[in-house]
């Protein structure tokens, strides 16, 4: 890719081939490619999977400069549908040298939702890597229904 292209998911791109297929003079191919830029972040979605109500979790996710340049972190916005169930803090791994951030996310989920769900957005001085975005879902393990009325008689036993 030439430098100085976007970071981020690039779509929308086409490709025209011409063949000496009769049938098929023009083929159309679509491009896509995704241009990362120089901070990798692990992971780049958390999947907090089935949780019970009132359940708590914890997740550590880390920013770092692929090349070791240094780069700060000037702030955080946690934008989300709950997001009192959701606790953050981010802090340079070392503070000496900041090449790498952890971020550490820790929330419980809500009693009277069925989903959580949110996003941060990441704020760097990293040249066009200004915007991170750090996506999380979660959904509520439905629980097992006690039925009324049910016997609970061993097989063959009366």
């Amino acid at each position: 890719m030439k430098s100085g292209q976007p970071v981020g998911l690039i779509r929308n791109k086409t490709l025209t081939l011409k063949t000496n297929d009769e049938k098929n003079p023009t083929v159309m191919v679509e491009l896509m490619a995704q241009h990362n830029g120089d901070i990798d972040m692990v992971p780049r979605r958390i999947s907090l999977g089935a949780l019970t109500a009132g359940q708590e979790f914890h997740q550590e996710v880390t920013l770092k400069s692929l090349s070791g340049k240094t780069f700060k972190v000037l702030g955080i916005d946690h934008q989300a549908v709950d997001a009192n169930a959701v606790e953050y803090s981010f802090a340079p791994v070392d503070p000496n040298n900041p090449t790498a951030y952890k971020l550490v996310i820790d929330g419980k989920m809500p009693e009277d939702a069925r989903v959580l769900r949110g996003r941060f957005v990441i704020s760097t001085d990293m040249d066009r890597e200004e915007q991170l975005y750090l996506q999380y879902y979660g959904q509520l393990r439905p629980t097992a229904a006690v039925q009324s009325g049910a016997s609970a008689t061993t097989p063959g036993k009366q």
